[in-house]
């Protein structure tokens, strides 16, 4: 009896519709309202514990881009604003970030896959909406990296890593680790950009198509590829900066770690699908995958072997071969 009291509110709250005209419209109704609040709820959650554990946001934009995709993008983004709405009971300035955060890319996901582009171009374009959704919220709340370089930020930082460290590190070991991520920041962002855009594609088109039935072009992370040039991209861009970078940037050297850094990551996620494949087809079981997969992350040097193979795949296709 609680239960439809409840349900009943919650679809006077949410539901859109008319006047209710027999039991069944009532079912399909409430039904549907269940499961909007169900998704507002679980947004609310996910971004809740990003606060404190930021990996959680990989699971965020995919519940909205799914919905757009079935149900429509306003009414995706209507759900989107009350989760962020809801979100402001924690923070304003938070749920304002959220939304610009994750809005702009929702939209972009949405609009690519409704005119059927091809998986890596919805990917790349979404990761670049987020990329730049990033400097725009980081610089309207005054971020910048005049900012991060500055003394008080630099000490602000030692202390909390004080605080929360078990090993505690002297100053001079803190302020190098802090200004080393500084200097890679700028990799780390489009890497999180990238790694974020492609969680959210193949989240979004799986429920789809196991909960919906719709038939979408989908490539499974075991066949994961990059375009044939992307070697001859990245060794030519290092080879242009190696020899005209004085004249383009202050520390050209900089820029080529980071570039190192995004085309090294990319290419040990491409071996890792071609390791992924042939587990596959060896008919390996679940353990021996995730074995694999944190040999790969959490083993010193292992992620060279995982670099190799993905070289040598973007060479070869392994797995046209196979």
């Amino acid at each position: 009896m609680h239960i439809n009291s409840i349900l009943t509110n919650i679809y006077f709250i949410f539901s859109r519709y008319g006047k209710i005209k027999n039991n069944k419209e009532m079912i399909e109704i409430t039904n549907s309202t269940l499961n909007k609040f169900i998704l507002v709820t679980r947004a609310v959650l996910i971004a809740a514990i990003g606060m404190v554990f930021p990996p959680a946001f990989l699971f965020l934009p995919a519940i909205f881009v799914g919905e757009a995709i079935s149900g429509g993008v306003m009414n995706a983004f209507s759900l989107f604003f009350v989760a962020n709405a809801l979100l402001t009971m924690i923070s304003l300035n938070y749920a304002i970030i959220v939304f610009t955060l994750f809005g702009p890319m929702i939209l972009v996901f949405h609009w690519m896959m409704h005119k059927n582009y091809d998986q890596n171009s919805t990917v790349v374009l979404a990761a670049v909406m987020f990329f730049i959704s990033i400097f725009v919220t980081s610089y309207s709340y005054g971020v910048s990296p005049e900012m991060l370089k500055s003394k008080e930020v630099l000490e602000s930082f030692i202390q909390i890593q004080n605080n929360m460290s078990i090993e505690k590190l002297s100053t001079a070991e803190w302020t190098m680790l802090y200004n080393r991520s500084l200097q890679l920041m700028p990799a780390m962002l489009v890497i999180i950009s990238l790694l974020l855009s492609y969680v959210t594609y193949h989240l979004s088109i799986r429920k789809l198509i196991l909960k919906q039935g719709l038939k979408l072009n989908y490539q499974p992370f075991i066949y994961f590829n990059l375009p044939k040039g992307i070697l001859f991209v990245g060794a030519f861009s290092i080879a242009v900066l190696y020899s005209f970078g004085d004249i383009l940037f202050e520390s050209p050297n900089l820029v080529i770690e980071n570039l190192i850094l995004v085309f090294s990551s990319i290419l040990f996620l491409l071996g890792m699908s071609v390791i992924m494949f042939i587990l596959n087809k060896i008919k390996a079981g679940r353990f021996i995958k995730i074995l694999v997969t944190l040999f790969g992350f959490l083993v010193p040097g292992a992620q060279f072997i995982f670099i190799a193979m993905g070289i040598l795949d973007n060479i070869f296709n392994f797995r046209r071969l196979a």
